[in-house]
């Protein structure tokens, strides 16, 4: 039998993977699995016996497989990135988001690990004994891990060594995870049910249909990633180049689709913005089938994050129909407008005499620093060029009268005005 990674009973959606390296879905609701596809470049019998298996907040799977750390981008079949580790097993993550992991060293070592760069940063060593943590999870917000030989362990995140034992009498073959929660096999019986390692017992929610696969690894889709279709569903709408955007008003914006929708016959696939990522179809500001998105004052707030993505389900008179059950949104990229930059002057000096100078008070509205390009004129007639930068929203500068002129207006006109987003001619 095989436990892993959840937050609980009422959880909706989860990645497993199979012994045959093919990835599915699992809906705890209905206890039913469908098929993704396969994992390219994994070999399934290794993760069999030393890996373990997430899903980060953003979506992506890592799975840990004793000498790789590989992770993937579902629905795209092919790796993210390799790492070639000397040993890592166990893999869990913190209600606050660090990632552990544990290694295979004879005493096995704890680690953090760093999707962004790959890193792992050793912790410490387990006691004594401690071959291997094969798996590891959350319960009662408390970690937990199973080592060879049956044995589970409440781990000191802060001092590995300093790991309590609870029990040695749970089948080897029970690894656990976030909330206690498993998918796994009751004598060729895929089961669904939670185990609490404190007494070391568990209980079955449901068995899954006749015929459904035999999970080895399955973690809940996170709050807020972009979750799998439901069983049964062919709708994909994709996914987006996740890099945050930043656009000057009134410049539009263009959704960095990846062109990787899966569609049925009487699918639509439309653009979004969306103010709230974790609830998009019940934040949808504007859609449509254009992947550029003009500005509109009336919709966008300066200075606030809203997010770009894509949205596919049945065409209901030319719109996506938003109560399609099979109804599937990307993920998303951030996007801020922000403001042009302005400037105004004041000085007291209505008029100079030849070789005199002013100073002139500029006050800024957008984001220091500033830099600032314009002409100094006397009479009318441009005399000088300058360029001036100001680390905050208000400074001085001077100008002067050339020499040898008579008294006349003195006078400063403003070219350029750039801020840390965005310029204004």
């Amino acid at each position: 039998m095989v436990l892993f990674q959840t937050t609980g009973i009422n959880a909706q959606v989860y990645y497993g993977l199979t012994n045959t390296g093919q990835l599915f879905t699992f809906s705890a609701n209905s206890c039913t699995a469908c098929a993704v596809g396969p994992l390219n470049g994994l070999d399934p019998s290794a993760l069999f016996t030393n890996g373990d298996f997430l899903v980060l907040p953003n979506g992506n799977i890592v799975i840990t497989t004793g000498s790789q750390i590989i992770t993937y981008n579902p629905p795209n079949p092919n790796p993210v990135s390799v790492v070639a580790v000397s040993s890592i097993l166990g893999s869990a993550i913190s209600p606050a988001g660090v990632i552990y992991m544990a290694g295979n060293n004879s005493p096995a070592n704890l680690y953090t690990f760093n999707p962004a760069t790959n890193a792992l940063t050793l912790i410490g060593t387990f006691p004594p004994g401690v071959t291997a943590m094969t798996d590891m999870f959350y319960f009662g917000g408390q970690l937990y891990g199973l080592s060879f030989g049956g044995s589970v362990w409440q781990i000191n995140t802060a001092n590995p060594g300093a790991s309590i034992l609870l029990g040695t009498n749970l089948n080897n073959d029970l690894p656990t995870a976030d909330g206690g929660f498993f998918l796994g096999d009751n004598f060729g019986v895929p089961i669904y049910g939670q185990f609490n390692p404190t007494v070391g017992d568990f209980t079955v929610v449901c068995s899954l249909p006749a015929g459904s696969p035999v999970f080895i690894s399955f973690h809940q889709v996170p709050p807020g990633a972009p979750e799998p279709p439901p069983c049964g569903c062919a709708t994909n709408a994709g996914t987006v180049n996740n890099t945050p955007i930043t656009r000057c008003i009134p410049a539009s914006v263009t959704v960095p689709y990846n062109n990787n929708a899966s569609l049925d016959a009487n699918d639509l696939l439309q653009y979004v913005v969306v103010s709230d990522p974790a609830n998009p179809a019940g934040s949808i500001l504007v859609s449509g089938n254009s992947a550029t998105i003009a500005y509109n004052a009336g919709l966008f707030t300066p200075g606030v994050t809203y997010y770009l993505g894509t949205v596919a389900g049945n065409n209901a008179g030319g719109n996506v129909n938003l109560s399609d059950p099979c109804l599937d949104f990307s993920d998303f990229t951030p996007v801020v407008w922000q403001p042009l930059p302005t400037v105004t002057f004041t000085s007291t000096t209505s008029s100079a005499c030849a070789g005199d100078c002013e100073t002139l008070q500029a006050t800024f509205t957008g984001t220091p620093p500033f830099n600032l390009e314009g002409q100094v004129l006397f009479n009318s007639v441009i005399v000088s060029n300058l360029t001036q930068s100001f680390s905050g929203n208000t400074g001085s500068f001077v100008i002067c009268t050339p020499p040898s002129q008579p008294s006349g207006a003195l006078t400063f006109s403003a070219i350029r005005v750039t801020d840390a987003f965005c310029t204004c001619e």
